[in-house]
């Protein structure tokens, strides 16, 4: 537990530092070494990506025991800090959170994101009440056997489709009563335009988590505005799908085999995954 405790103070301390770091989310252990053997200081779970690689739709459709298995997984292969994507807490009770927070922390794992997205197009994001109640049961729960647990409040209002300054502010609000439940930093998909990241940043006085589009700024911009954590989400996973979709289109309609010359060596993963896992 001391070691766990290491790395989740150092997963803190990433937080803490002027420039923003870029956390990719992995999908299955082999992902999660190959970020780490890329350089990364630490590792996040995508719960979308890791319902893909089951053959599962993302969103409610993956239970806690095929979620938990594969962040338990990934933890036990990384000596990088491992934040996990717990999504709702895969459970409906603040009991059954517990239980959730329990496993993944005895698994290694030093922190998590909860949302407050409902999946319901009716009422987008579950009540303020409910979540700020979520984030204390999980806050009490990770005390019981670490303290530094890392809790990441995800708000979902751009992410379920909303815009403009009223939703804006709406995640302002949700984001400081998540920080006094318990939460350590906030995290806020979808936004990408350089006002409303200012605006964020000044009014929230935690660590500010965004997630990787196309539209984001780099990360020295990133930097200068403020944000401290930038989040891939899915993307890796789905760029991954991209590759196998374009080479299986090679493979059916040229009946080629040019996408052989870009593949790792064998050697070289078989090398790494030794070097990481010993």
């Amino acid at each position: 537990m001391s070691d766990l405790r290491t790395r989740a103070k150092a997963f803190r301390a990433l937080h803490e530092n002027a420039k923003a770091f870029i956390l990719p989310n992995a999908w299955d252990a082999g992902s999660a070494l190959l970020f780490e053997d890329a350089g990364f200081s630490a590792i996040g779970t995508t719960s979308a990506g890791i319902a893909f690689s089951l053959g599962l739709p993302d969103g409610g459709y993956m239970d806690r025991e095929l979620a938990l298995e594969a962040i338990a997984r990934i933890a036990a292969v990384t000596r990088v800090p491992v934040t996990a994507d717990l999504e709702d807490g895969y459970c409906t009770t603040l009991s059954g959170l517990a239980d959730t927070l329990d496993i993944v922390i005895k698994a290694g794992v030093v922190g998590c994101n909860l949302e407050d997205g409902s999946g319901d197009p009716q009422q987008p994001l579950i009540p303020r009440g409910e979540m700020i109640e979520k984030i204390g049961a999980a806050r009490e729960a990770a005390s019981l056997l670490l303290p530094e647990f890392f809790i990441n409040a995800r708000t979902d209002g751009f992410w379920a489709g909303g815009s403009g300054p009223d939703v804006l502010e709406e995640a302002i609000e949700r984001a400081k009563s998540y920080l006094d439940a318990g939460a350590y930093c906030v995290f806020v998909p979808l936004v990408s335009d350089r006002e409303s990241i200012e605006r964020l940043v000044t009014a929230i006085d935690a660590p500010l988590n965004l997630l990787s589009t196309p539209t984001l700024p780099c990360l020295a911009d990133l930097s200068s505005l403020g944000v401290r954590r930038i989040s891939t989400g899915g993307a890796l996973a789905r760029s991954a799908h991209a590759h196998l979709q374009r080479v299986s289109k090679e493979l059916i309609a040229e009946g080629t085999f040019h996408f052989a010359k870009d593949a790792t060596p064998h050697k070289d993963l078989q090398t790494m995954m030794q070097a990481l896992t010993h």
